[in-house]
């Protein structure tokens, strides 16, 4: 007999066996409506001392939020629409901008569509009452001070933008808009509520007279003895004429976060702080002559009262740069000549102990400058130890061209077999080709100048630290191999004192690299490293007597491997430390002494181990000192972190391994505390912190709690064989609740070698591929399969990787063989139209940007850079390793559209009219040979857009048209009607708004404006 207690018992057993099923079923799949809120944390900025870290987490669309909080305590501040925080030096104040919210700026566009809607209807009267349009002030950001330890916000509205100094006191410089006109400007500081809802401290406010420029000094007049000089009237200032180089600047507001303290200065055009030293630099200027203006360039030290006059009168002063150390401050300004129809720059120097700024070089000075020549508006640099500065100079403008009417005028480019580049990558690179600047350095203990530049073609830059010597590189032999081959280069040693220059490398492949002491060159060749001594001459084999290979292993075009790469140096130059796949090795530059530093562990573990920088001035590793180490193992896609240290004997000590990937280490200046970021498939990429070297971490973000709301997946790795038996992995990435038992549609989206992203979050977003969080949140398999290449054969080399994973998956029992469908983009775009000519095995594939015609493809241009296309099939990913005319069976039988006639898959298609990398006639020859076929073929081109999509309207469109796609395909939804009769031309612009979701329709334009 069964009791009622006997009944409740059950009754509760029976609940709490079901509560994961429950659990289960509240979980929703993921909608196209659900991206917007995804949220992603950027921004991220550490106090000097590292007890507070500031970033910003914004949802894909609407508004972001700037969180300030504590690294140890719990502390946290949240400012809706922050952005860009700065903590000052003492860690005591945190600076940063408001922006306006997304909805304000949306209601000015709003405004201006409606009224440009009923301006039309003006053109055409139709009697009805003229509605009257007010448009609102487009929305300005705002600044905001932050009081660490007490909460308290100050803000200043209308802000162009603001600076905190590095080094020094703690300032905040803020750039105000010009103000608004019958309003009262002396509120431009309100308090606002902080974080607990208390009002803002009080600011003081203290408007010292506008820095006065001081007059040159005059020399004395004689005196008349016995007789007392007249009195001289004051002479009036005489206005100086109206120019079109002058323009109005604004006031610059100066506050002293500590003690609250404001100073103005008006008319400020542009400004900056120094990296050290807490000097700030302002110039000033105005259309009109005002008193309260003293237009020139101006400095003074935050924290001190001297104001310096560096130079006086209104003129463009552009390129403000110190030296390291922050001693001197050099610029270029147009103030001699600015009257000028065409004027001349001047370079000025400013020694920070002096009074005003001096011109070092002058544009009339034939001494220096060459005839024909003037100095160029153009970047300054200094050297390492900052005793030597590098400038240009250029020729002489030209007169302008003559004025010619458009119907006169011969419109015509020129393709010569003997041009250097292309037509359309001068016409890409045309600022460059058409520069005649050469470079020149200034030696202030010689107080020389020398023009050490030969070509403007040329690239130039400090080779030592006391900037005696330079390196030149110049690829202006090579330049038209670029175009089938690759890059290559010839270097110089220059000598800054007399310019001469002695040739030390030729036709260096790739990139070279020096030390930096400047005493060696380091270029890689045939699969070894090779030392130049710069200074005393000769090229050496620096790897030899290292055992393992320093190239590539999973290089696979038929373009020469290339390295692992250099990790840095030793002090003086004594040691070069050079990456293989696993390890770290030592050697001098000579070749001698090579150690692998690493003990060999990395490659006995399948572990890349590589080095972090956590100071970005330091210059060389030293020895005895613990260096941190990043770890991937490659067999389990695990990483995490080593330390280890040059010159020691023992194998790199584990600090911590997991199986997350774990983002780019960063170091407070004054702290041992690390800052990283952590993610999975399953878990945001949140931010940590360390302060015991990785013993514990303390997680700082909750990115996305809502996903909890979202069924989700989990990935994991894969192995399998290739058709010619090569060991491969993929990653597969099940749905949420996956039962071994059930046969589920399966995804297949691919490139090249992705398995390293094993652990990588992928945020639901719309794209311009398929996301794998969407189709797996709605019951897919996702798989993502590691392709390999043979030279030659790229197409069929995919076709034996990708299908045997997949078999391989189907032979688990758990995939619906009727249900496969392929996905990729570009490269994986050209591979999927060349899978569905081999195989039936897909359902259904969609092909982004795919190349369908090898033979037309290699002649064609990539319009984004100019360049032709040979270099791609010849030597790159392409991978056919030669010439249409070397090898034609290869083209032919790598294009799609030679075997279209097999093709029985259905295809989908993007490729964009604009599309800057593979010409969109590849996917219209495709699509028409499908069509003229017979074939299952859509082809949507989004008008405008380049390679990928860039508006997020297009990005949603897209990625529900590709989901309704293959919705039909793999699980038998109904087809939607753009699949079932298309989208004729003259109903497109309907057709879209019918398919747009209801929130992004033109009802949202009715929205009241205030």
């Amino acid at each position: 007999m069964t009791t009622p207690g006997h009944r409740q018992l059950a009754g509760l057993f029976v609940l709490f066996a079901c509560l994961p099923l429950i659990a289960q079923q509240a979980k929703r799949p993921l909608t196209h409506d659900d991206y917007d809120g995804w949220q992603s944390l950027s921004g991220r900025t550490i106090s000097e001392d590292g007890a507070w870290v500031a970033f910003t987490v914004a949802p894909q669309v609407g508004d972001g939020t700037l969180v300030i909080r504590q690294t140890e305590g719990e502390v946290e501040y949240r400012h809706a629409l922050g952005t860009a925080p700065r903590f000052t030096e003492d860690g005591k104040y945190c600076v940063f901008r408001i922006d306006p919210s997304r909805e304000a700026m949306l209601a000015v566009e709003r405004a201006k569509l409606r009224k440009k809607t009923e301006d039309r209807k003006r053109i055409k009267p139709t009697g009805d009452a003229k509605i009257e349009i007010k448009i609102p002030d487009k929305p300005l950001p705002s600044v905001a001070m932050l009081n660490l330890a007490s909460g308290e916000v100050a803000t200043i509205d209308r802000t162009k933008g603001f600076s905190v100094p590095r080094e020094g006191p703690s300032y905040c410089v803020v750039h105000l808009e010009k103000e608004e006109k019958k309003k009262d400007t002396k509120a431009a500081d309100q308090k606002k509520p902080e974080a607990g809802g208390e009002s803002a401290a009080e600011t003081k406010t203290e408007e010292p007279p506008a820095p006065e420029p001081e007059a040159p000094t005059k020399p004395a007049e004689p005196k008349s003895e016995g007789k007392k000089p007249a009195a001289k009237k004051p002479e009036a200032k005489k206005p100086e004429p109206p120019s079109p180089w002058r323009e109005d600047g604004t006031t610059l507001l100066v506050r002293d976060l500590v003690s609250g303290v404001d100073r103005r200065i008006p008319g400020v055009v542009r400004y900056g702080i120094t990296s050290k030293r807490g000097i700030l630099w302002w110039v000033t200027n105005s259309k009109k002559d005002d008193e309260k203006i003293g237009r020139g360039l101006f400095a003074q030290r935050l924290g001190e009262e001297t104001i310096h006059t560096l130079v006086e009168g209104a003129a463009n002063y552009q390129n403000l740069t110190t030296d390291r150390e922050v001693t001197r401050l050099c610029f270029l300004s147009d103030r001699v000549d600015r009257e000028a129809e065409k004027p001349s720059v001047d370079l000025y120097h400013w020694d920070l102990g002096a009074e005003h700024a001096e011109i070092l070089v002058s544009h009339t000075d034939r001494a220096l400058i060459p005839a024909g020549y003037r100095l160029a508006a153009s970047g300054l640099r200094f050297c390492y130890d900052g005793s030597v500065l590098q400038f240009d100079i250029e020729e002489q403008p030209e007169a302008d061209e003559p004025l010619i009417l458009d119907e006169e005028r011969v419109s015509l480019d020129l393709w010569h077999w003997q041009d250097p580049l292309l037509q359309p990558m001068q016409q890409k690179q045309i600022g460059s080709l058409k520069s005649t600047k050469l470079a020149c350095v200034w030696q202030f203990d010689a107080d020389k100048m020398t023009v050490v530049g030969k070509d403007p073609r040329e690239s130039m830059r400090f080779l030592t630290p006391d900037g005696s010597r330079l390196l030149a590189s110049d690829s202006t032999l090579y330049a038209k191999e670029v175009s089938w081959d690759g890059r290559y280069t010839d270097y110089f040693v220059v000598n800054a004192v007399d310019g001469s220059r002695r040739l030390v490398a030729t036709r260096v492949y790739g990139s070279a690299q020096t030390s930096p002491d400047g005493r060696w060159m380091f270029h890689f060749d045939d699969g070894h490293w090779y030392s130049t001594d710069l200074a005393q001459g000769g090229t050496q084999l620096v790897s030899g007597d290292i055992p393992v290979s320093l190239e590539r292993e999973d290089w696979d075009t038929p373009s020469p491997a290339r390295p692992w790469g250099i990790a840095g140096f030793t002090p003086g130059d004594a040691r070069v430390l050079i990456y293989d796949r696993y390890d770290i090795w030592s050697v001098r530059p000579d070749g001698t002494n090579a150690i692998c530093v690493t003990d060999g562990f990395g490659r006995a573990t399948e572990t890349r181990l590589r080095l972090v920088r956590l100071d970005p001035e330091e210059r060389f590793y030293s020895e005895n000192v613990p260096l941190l180490l990043s770890a991937m193992n490659l067999s389990t896609m695990a990483s995490g972190f080593y330390e280890d240290q040059l010159g020691g004997m023992s194998r790199p000590k584990k600090l911590m391994m997991v199986d997350e990937n774990l983002g780019r280490v960063t170091k407070a200046k004054g702290s041992d505390r690390l800052f990283f970021t952590a993610e999975t498939f399953q878990k945001s990429p949140d931010l940590w912190m360390s302060a015991d070297r990785f013993a514990s971490r303390k997680k700082l973000s909750t990115l996305n709690p809502q996903q909890d709301e979202f069924r989700w997946g989990d990935a994991e790795l894969v192995s399998w064989r290739s058709a010619d038996g090569i060991p491969l992995k993929g990653i597969l990435i099940k749905p949420e609740g996956f039962d071994p038992k059930k046969k589920y549609p399966l995804m297949v989206y691919f490139y090249e070698r992705m398995s390293e992203r094993l652990h990588r979050y992928q945020a639901p977003q719309p794209g311009t591929s398929p996301n794998s969080s969407y189709y797996v949140s709605n019951g897919y398999l996702w798989f993502i399969p590691d392709i390999v290449y043979r030279e030659g054969y790229p197409g069929e080399s995919c076709l034996k990787c990708l299908v045997p994973g997949v078999l391989e998956l189907i032979d688990r029992g758990f995939v619906d063989e009727t249900a496969i469908g392929a996905a990729g983009h570009s490269w994986g775009g050209y591979q999927t139209a060349y899978l569905v000519t081999r195989t039936n095995l897909f359902a259904a594939v969609e092909s982004g940007a795919p190349v369908a015609n090898m033979t037309s493809a290699y002649g064609g241009i990539r319009w984004g850079s100019g360049m032709s296309r040979a270099f791609q099939y010849e030597k790159t990913q392409s991978r056919i390793g030669g010439s249409l005319w070397e090898y034609p069976i290869r083209y032919l039988e790598n294009s799609p559209i030679f075997a279209a006639d097999k093709v029985e898959t259905p295809v989908l298609m993007l490729h964009n009219d604009k599309d800057g990398a593979v010409p969109w006639y590849q996917g219209i020859e495709y699509f028409c040979a499908l069509r003229r076929l017979g074939k299952e073929a859509y082809m949507f081109n989004y008008v405008g857009e380049d390679h990928g999509l860039r508006r997020r309207a297009n990005m949603l469109d897209w990625s529900q048209r590709m989901q309704q796609y293959f919705d039909h395909h793999l699980k038998g939804a109904p087809a939607p009607e753009w699949m079932d009769r298309g989208v004729p031309y003259a109903e497109r612009s309907a057709e879209k708004l019918r398919f747009r979701r209801p929130v992004e329709s033109l009802r949202a334009l009715e929205t009241p404006v205030p």
